[in-house]
């Protein structure tokens, strides 16, 4: 490779890491504004002229004519016509028409500067990295309360719209409720590692930061996280071993319960001032108003289905939708929020039942791909959408760069035969070192002159 390509793609490749750790650790852009996208901008451009030189070689390596017609449709054709639909109407004139469009050029840049040039696993590999790194961060997250104010922790965090840092009320349990706003994604490094660990003879290092990123998302904090990290950690030592699983599970649910009464306790060693207070920020930084958090959430989504279901009693406003501008009235807020928990139905407001439908199936798409493909992808992926219902940020630019790493892969064109399905079947060939199966295309090997049989006479 030429010193010109070499300087080219390490630009690249670092911008690609600035871009995506942006989208993750500062996911709408208050701490770092405008740097995500200007590193996937500058990322596309770079990656555009690595590709001129090289002839644009790298596109072989995808089905380019699918992976551009995916991007096309979801990305350019339906946020059009939504855009379209709330001009239409008129219904919001002072609606936000254009919050989804700094999104999608997101994804069009990374898809498109990923494409063009490098390797094609670069996207996929810079949000593991990145992921891991979330992971490790919100395990030390809780240890800064022990050095600073808990207003000022959670202030900063409200702020600047990255943290949640409160307790949640089950039953008669309060638990520390610490939310990242990105932590749903870590249902990919946890996929990942989780995966590496059952493929790989040595497990020590891949097993220890899957256990790391299932906690980190079970410490998170939201419901939805923490029944996603327990079924994926079920999952993993059910592959491993039966009778771990049926002795595991029941103490990492001990533990799990021991951990979190433990961390609430070390958390109320600094109680915050104010108690009862959201100190101006709309979250309650003491104990005694803890027990109204999960009531508000339930009462909060209980209300977003009074509204739709109010917005959908009209045939013609279901089908084709309310446009990018609309919002949903919530009495309870009382405001009208253009982005709401319930991430599929905010999809029906906005591209109506047409569009979601075709939204729909571009999500479920990359899971057919990734069915005997990508094992980890698949069952990350599947994990996501499953948190996405109630989670606003599939969305996002951090939804967007899972959605991209996902695409990517499932979009290559495999250059070897197709791992076998079963988890089983592939511990098996790894664990006996059996040499990989041969493809039925291959030709057998040549047969030296004088081993060849004679002719008879």
């Amino acid at each position: 490779m030429p010193e010109r390509l070499r300087t080219l793609d390490f630009w690249t490749s670092l911008l690609l890491v600035v871009a995506v750790f942006v989208a993750i650790f500062d996911p709408v852009g208050v701490v770092l504004p405008y740097v995500k996208y200007s590193a996937v901008l500058l990322f596309a451009l770079l990656s555009l002229v690595a590709g001129w030189r090289t002839g644009f070689v790298a596109l072989r390596q995808f089905d380019a004519v699918k992976l551009g017609l995916y991007v096309a449709v979801f990305a350019v054709v339906l946020p059009v016509y939504a855009t379209g639909v709330h001009f239409v109407r008129g219904d919001y004139v002072g609606g936000p028409w254009t919050m989804y469009a700094g999104t999608f050029i997101f994804l069009v840049l990374l898809v498109g500067g990923a494409a063009v040039s490098g390797s094609p696993r670069r996207v996929e590999m810079a949000v593991v990295i990145t992921l891991t790194a979330l992971s490790l961060f919100v395990w030390i997250m809780p240890i800064g309360d022990l050095f600073y104010a808990r207003d000022d922790v959670n202030n900063f965090g409200f702020v600047h719209q990255i943290w949640s840092y409160q307790f949640r009320e089950y039953g008669s349990v309060q638990l520390p409720y610490l939310y990242y706003y990105t932590s749903p994604m870590l249902v990919l490094v946890a996929s990942y590692w989780g995966y590496r660990a059952l493929r790989t003879k040595k497990r020590s290092i891949e097993f220890v930061l899957a256990c790391v990123s299932l906690a980190a998302l079970f410490f998170s904090g939201t419901r939805a996280d923490m029944i996603v990290a327990i079924l994926l950690a079920a999952f993993f030592l059910w592959q491993i071993s039966r009778p771990v699983f049926a002795v595991v599970i029941p103490a990492m649910m001990v533990l799990a319960f021991m951990g979190r009464q433990t961390l609430g306790q070390i958390v109320a060693v600094h109680p915050g001032e104010g108690e009862g207070s959201g100190s101006g920020s709309g979250l309650s930084t003491g104990v005694p108003d803890a027990s109204t958090l999960t009531a508000q959430s339930n009462a909060r989504k209980i209300d977003y289905l009074h509204a739709y279901a109010d917005m959908f009693s009209h045939p013609f406003s279901l089908i084709f939708g309310y446009g990018t501008g609309s919002c949903v009235p919530s009495p309870a807020l009382g405001a009208c929020q253009a982005v709401t928990e319930l991430t599929y139905l905010d999809t029906i407001r906005l591209f109506g039942l047409l569009g979601a439908l075709i939204y729909a199936a571009l999500f479920l798409y990359p899971l057919w791909r990734h069915l005997r493909r990508s094992h980890y992808l698949f069952t990350g992926w599947l994990a996501y959408l499953v948190i996405a219902a109630v989670n606003p940020y599939i969305f996002s630019t951090n939804g967007m760069t899972v959605l991209a790493a996902v695409l990517l892969a499932a979009m290559r064109i495999p250059a070897r035969k197709e791992p076998p399905w079963t988890l089983r079947e592939a511990r098996a060939e790894l664990w006996s070192g059996a040499a990989p199966a041969v493809e039925d295309d291959a030709r057998a090997p040549e047969v030296r002159r004088d081993e060849r049989p004679a002719r008879r006479s």
